[in-house]
């Protein structure tokens, strides 16, 4: 289905330009403003179908769960140029990070979000419905702890596999060059997250 969305917006736009060569061989202006407009809705079509070829709930399921078999897909919304992905976590029994114990005893929800590898070009976000649970063991320091997952830093707003890719971008070449290709349908992220990021990389190996 992807792949048929990426045909469907190339016929379209050939067809586009033949039309309007066609209906405007003669007025430049006009050709160039009816281009625009056909362009408009391509981009509404092929939005569409691209929406139909997310839509599969066995699909989106699999792509979260590559980032952890312990999360179940929800639902999912395209606005704009960001897919928003909304998850769950299936765990019965977490394990406190502090101390090891093992608890089921729920203590909050609240909603946790970040950045991850685009869809179909499109930036993406996960927004999991995050648990915090008792700590029941009395010889702990701390009596909650929130859930964790291990391909997100504690308070990361990106995935370990998206920081990954910000670095192979920005290994050569300079970060203001490395920001604006990102921000053209990879991720949101600034020059000075680049630099931290190169730094850490640079620090580790």
């Amino acid at each position: 289905m992807f792949f048929a969305s990426i045909l469907l917006s190339f016929f379209l736009v050939s067809q586009t330009i033949l039309d309007c060569i066609s209906s405007n061989s003669n007025n430049p202006k006009n050709f160039f403003v009816l281009f625009a407009e056909h362009l408009y809705c391509i981009e509404v079509v092929t939005a569409a179908v691209t929406l139909v070829a997310l839509a599969g709930v066995d699909t989106m399921d699999e792509f979260i769960k590559e980032l952890d078999p312990n999360l179940d897909y929800l639902e999912h919304k395209i606005i704009g140029n960001e897919v928003i992905i909304y998850a769950a976590s299936n765990r019965k029994i977490c394990r406190c990070p502090y101390c090891g114990a093992e608890s089921a005893r729920i203590h909050s929800r609240y909603e946790k979000s970040f950045q991850d590898l685009p869809i179909m070009g499109k930036k993406t976000k996960v927004v999991i419905e995050n648990r915090k649970f008792f700590c029941d063991n009395p010889d702990c320091g701390f009596t909650t702890f929130a859930e964790r997952f291990d391909f997100l830093s504690q308070k990361g707003k990106k995935t370990k596999r998206l920081i990954e890719k910000i670095v192979d971008v920005s290994l050569n070449t300079s970060s203001t060059t490395a920001s604006r290709t990102l921000k053209d349908g990879i991720a949101d992220v600034g020059k000075s997250t680049i630099c931290s990021l190169l730094k850490k990389r640079y620090a580790s190996s």
